[in-house]
């Protein structure tokens, strides 16, 4: 009977964590349930480990990142965590929960939503403070008192996202090197793309989240165009891995859109302006722009606030003697208008990739599918192309957040211990370390992008980029980031060249031009032959 029941449940529902039902024979239930009768004999189910849990999610996480583990048993009576190699039967116990490693349970309870209001509301404390303490700018600084005193007495609900977004900027320019990038996570001051899309939702800013907008994460865009925090918007089919083409020279050409937020132009100005500080190599040219869309020159970056979402392309994209339209850049706003996110998607507009999407990552993080949300798998794939020459690092700016692309509240992607091993290996410490961080360059994406301009010199300033590097010779489609998963998000890639229809047009356009023009320099030499015969 106990293993019809077995069967019974866990196929029927083999993606739901059972409530009220433990695997026979583990240590959490012998004491309240006793094997029956028909199942006496069977061996116990290859219990690996018993841990303390605080509860059945945390269980779930320590099978997820200990070998071996297929199936847990938390037990909420005795707080005790069961991990399993494989399970026998099923007998009922009202307090426990029980599953396979990625079975599905209810919103995670680890943080409650005042816990997450409180650490997200000190964390702005702590960036405006650190702007009052540093800044030069008298604006900036004006901006962060009031912040500051606002989150203090308990008007964060009335705050402006704008000046939350004004104060992330003005703290991304401030932190210049590898120990006050450290100094910072310490002190709890690099947002991640999920807080922010929480601020987003909790502010005077914007009425719904981008991820209740947009069904994608990450931050490319089908065809060119893009989705929304956390992902994309109003596009299907997005990935966020592979690197694009370089750009030629290290000249990276773009103009702004003459309607764009100036939020947004600011923080896609701070981007270009932090990027630069690292490698000075790496030039961006602004063009100019010449209406409908259009920016003087092509290819080149076209900075927009228009749409959902923050997405962009990756790598410089194709044209044909200089025929094709603009790639594009979004930066909602409000939403994307803060330096670190402007960072994410610059970067994939010169060519890098979502750091999750290494084929390593195993070692590193664990993906948990049965989370994610129907469709948006494909943005968590592994490129084989992906840069493995450097540590894996979860700091990296080009890295999901933890929640992304979630389906119902829980984590889609967790942190091994491996994966904190760059920074710390004591597990005290893990916190100050979140994936998903939109705040500024770590040193590894640093010298990700200096190894694929290939730059020299002390301090970077000469890159050779001739726009062949290591990367595809088109670049992998827009990608979105995640601001409320805008991991990234925060991004997503398209698979093969990622050219608009409008670029499809103009493209075969310039060939039949082509094609025409040489025709007929064919035909006019060949009478200049017939000609010179005669």
């Amino acid at each position: 009977m106990a293993r019809l029941l077995a069967l019974l449940v866990l196929g029927a529902t083999a993606e739901e964590c059972q409530h009220g039902y433990a695997f026979l024979n583990t240590p959490s239930v012998l004491t309240d349930a006793q094997p029956t009768a028909q199942s006496s004999a069977q061996s116990p189910g290859g219990v690996l480990a018993r841990v303390a849990a605080k509860s059945a999610q945390h269980c779930q996480k320590s099978c997820v990142l200990q070998a071996s583990c297929n199936f847990f048993v938390f037990d909420s009576s005795t707080l005790q965590c069961s991990l399993l190699a494989t399970y026998v039967d099923l007998v009922q116990q009202d307090t426990a929960v029980s599953g396979d490693v990625h079975c599905s349970l209810e919103a995670n309870a680890e943080e409650t939503e005042e816990e997450q209001k409180d650490r997200i509301s000190n964390s702005v404390v702590a960036m405006a403070k650190f702007v009052i303490e540093r800044s030069t700018d008298p604006e900036a600084v004006d901006i962060a008192e009031h912040l500051a005193w606002s989150v203090d007495n308990g008007f964060l609900a009335d705050t402006s996202y704008a000046s939350i977004a004004r104060v992330s900027t003005a703290t991304s320019m401030l932190i210049s090197s590898p120990t006050e990038f450290r100094n910072a996570a310490a002190q709890g001051m690099l947002l991640t793309r999920s807080d922010l899309d929480w601020l987003l939702r909790n502010t005077e800013g914007r009425n719904t989240s981008p991820e209740e907008k947009a069904e994608t994460q990450g931050d490319l865009v089908d065809g060119g165009h893009g989705g929304i925090l956390g992902g994309d918007v109003g596009h299907s089919s997005l990935e966020s891995h592979g690197v694009g083409q370089p750009w030629t020279n290290a000249e990276v050409k773009y103009c702004f859109d003459q309607y764009i937020a100036e939020s947004a132009r600011q923080a896609a100005e701070c981007a270009m302006g932090r990027i630069r500080s690292n490698v000075p190599g790496i030039a961006f040219i602004d063009v100019g722009y010449t209406g409908q869309g259009r920016c003087a020159s092509v290819p080149a970056v076209f900075i927009q606030s228009s749409d959902n979402g923050c997405w962009a392309n990756i790598g410089m994209s194709a044209s044909l003697f200089g025929f094709g339209s603009n790639q594009k850049l979004n930066l909602q706003t409000p939403g994307c208008n803060d330096c670190g996110t402007a960072t994410h998607e610059i970067l994939h507009a010169l060519g890098m990739a979502h750091e999750q999407s290494r084929p390593d990552r195993d070692t590193y993080i664990s993906v948990l599918w049965n989370n994610i949300k129907p469709g948006m798998e494909d943005q968590f794939t592994k490129n084989s192309k992906a840069d493995i020459s450097r540590p894996y690092d979860i700091m990296s700016i080009m890295h999901y957040g933890s929640m992304s692309f979630t389906k119902n509240g829980q984590e889609t992607i967790l942190v091994k211990p491996a994966g904190y091993s760059l920074y710390t290996d004591d597990p005290g410490r893990y916190r100050y370390f979140r994936i998903g961080q939109r705040m500024h360059m770590s040193k590894e994406d640093v010298g990700q992008l200096v190894d694929l301009y290939r730059c020299e010199g002390e301090y970077n300033e000469i890159c050779m980029s001739n726009g062949g590097g290591s990367g595809p010779l088109a670049p992998s489609g827009p990608t979105p980031t995640d601001p409320t998963n805008p991991t990234g998000g925060g991004g997503s890639l398209i698979v093969g060249p990622d050219l608009s229809g409008e670029q499809l047009v103009m493209l075969f356009i310039a060939a039949v031009a082509s094609f025409v023009i040489s025709a007929c320099m064919c035909c006019i030499c060949c009478r200049a032959s017939g000609y010179g015969r005669l």
